[in-house]
């Protein structure tokens, strides 16, 4: 990189895991005051100007000057994308059930491969042909670009999408406990059991409706 030694690479890559692992280590306790989309797309910004950031470095700066930047900048690109990376397993479970988590993991999975699939041979083409300097502009604009729709598409969590999510997981439980065998006493049509809910409109919450007190 920037024409320096095999060990200066190690170095470099100690540098980007060193910054990642100090983020994985806090992100649980910022997650107690910030939201995964905050935390996440703070991270995805943070990418692009960074990668731009080391462009420079690589096109502008020579010497000792320019490995210190090298070290400070693959730090906080391994801090930024750990601020990406780490959320991401408990957003998708947060997000998914029991039956379709797999699906879903497989799909983040195959996703983010497929953007491999681009972004290795773009960086490792143009770097070849065009520098380190300009790969790493055109890689902080396609980072750019990623941020920006991710941003977009990903709107906040509101409280009615919380109450509706609650919603739906009391529909799923009380669904479930429906289907197993039960005494006849304390099953219920899926009628009732979608306009009740697990608590009913007066706080029952042992799986059971309004219906099921009255008839009790």
């Amino acid at each position: 990189m920037a024409g320096r030694s095999q060990v200066d690479v190690a170095l470099l890559l100690g540098a980007f895991g060193a910054g990642s692992m100090v983020v994985a280590l806090r992100i649980p306790g910022m997650l107690e005051n910030l939201s995964d989309r905050t935390v996440m797309l703070a991270g995805g910004a943070a990418l692009p100007v960074l990668l731009a950031t080391m462009g420079g470095v690589i096109g502008w700066l020579g010497g000792l000057l320019q490995w210190l930047a090298l070290l400070i900048g693959w730090a906080l690109l391994g801090a930024a994308a750990s601020a990406v990376l780490t959320p991401s397993a408990r957003l998708l479970r947060r997000n998914s059930s029991e039956e379709s988590r797999p699906a879903v993991f497989a799909a983040q999975f195959s996703l983010s491969h497929a953007c491999y699939l681009v972004s290795y041979p773009v960086a490792g083409t143009l770097g070849a042909v065009l520098g380190l300097s300009t790969v790493a502009m055109v890689l902080a604009g396609l980072g750019l670009v990623g941020t920006v729709i991710a941003g977009g598409m990903w709107r906040p969590v509101t409280s009615t999408d919380v109450t509706r999510m609650h919603r739906g997981k009391r529909r799923r439980r009380l669904d479930a406990m429906t289907r197993r065998d039960s005494p006849a006493s304390t099953r219920r049509t899926p009628a009732a059991v979608r306009l009740w809910g697990s608590c009913g409109p007066r706080g029952f919450c042992d799986g059971t409706s309004q219906a099921d007190s009255s008839v009790r």
